[in-house]
This record gives structure tokens, sequence and C-alpha cells, in this order.
């Protein structure tokens, strides 16, 4: 059985042949079994004491690694009970470059899902060719759009 509840990712896999090798144990390195990059990401800041750091700032927001984690947790809670997303679900990202944005996407990432982002500019027939491609069943876009 798989480890993802949705398989239509991993169904859609190149060929092995046409895979890169991956490399888990070289040397010092060791590639743990389950990784969640989201998670990875504040591993640094959490052992270093530094949560109380500026991690994203853009025109209207400076948010500190703590409050990134704190709403990224939230809208991961809610894309999982509220909306239910399983892992390998693919989640449309729709808005604008910032830290809101960035937040979306680790809580996505979190959830187990599969981020697929998409530009603002894209006209309502290109945003439907990625929605039917990837088979997105939910989307989290910019009230603006």
């Amino acid at each position: 059985m798989s480890q993802y509840s949705d398989t239509f990712a991993r169904d859609n896999l190149p060929r092995e042949e046409l895979c890169p090798d991956f490399i888990r144990n070289r040397g010092d390195f060791v590639s743990p079994d389950y990784l969640n990059c989201a998670d990875a990401l504040f591993e640094r800041p959490r052992k270093l004491n530094r949560l109380e750091a500026i991690a994203i700032i853009d025109d209207d927001n400076r948010l500190t690694f703590a409050e990134v984690i704190e709403k990224s947790n939230r809208l991961a809670l809610v894309l999982r009970e509220d909306l239910g997303v399983v892992s390998g679900n693919r989640v449309l990202l729709r808005g604008f470059n910032g830290a809101i944005m960035a937040v979306a996407w680790l809580a996505v990432l979190k959830a187990g899902g599969i981020v697929v982002a998409t530009m603002p500019m894209l006209r309502s027939s290109e945003l439907a060719t990625v929605i039917d491609e990837a088979r997105v069943g939910f989307a989290l876009c910019d009230s603006r759009l």
C-alpha cells in the first residue's frame, strides 16, 4: 500500500529508467525515511532559539518564524480537517507573491498536499488547463483574483 492517500502524482511519474538515482545515504548525510520540507525549513531557527526573528517581509507584513509556523499550522488544520485535504491532493494556489502566499504554500505542504502554484495573470482557459491536467481538487485564491 502506498504511503499516500492520493496516488495521482506518484502514479504519473516518468518511467523508472527515466528517473534519477536517489542516493539516500552518502558519507555523513543520511536521508530520513519521512521528510516534510515545511517543517524542515524551521528546524534551524527552532534549534537556534530564533523563532522571534523576522522570517518573511513584504509590503504589508513582517512575520517572525513563530508567526509563520502558527499561521501555516492553522491553515493546514483547516485544509485537512475542514476541507478534507489528504496526502497527495493537489491544491491550487492563486495569488500574488508575498507573505500570505508563502504561508499558504507552507500550509499545503504541512497538510500533505502538493502545491500547484499559478501566476495571477493566467486567463480562465489557461487556468482550467492547469486544473484539469493536475487534477486539482482544492484551491486557495486571493479574493482580488
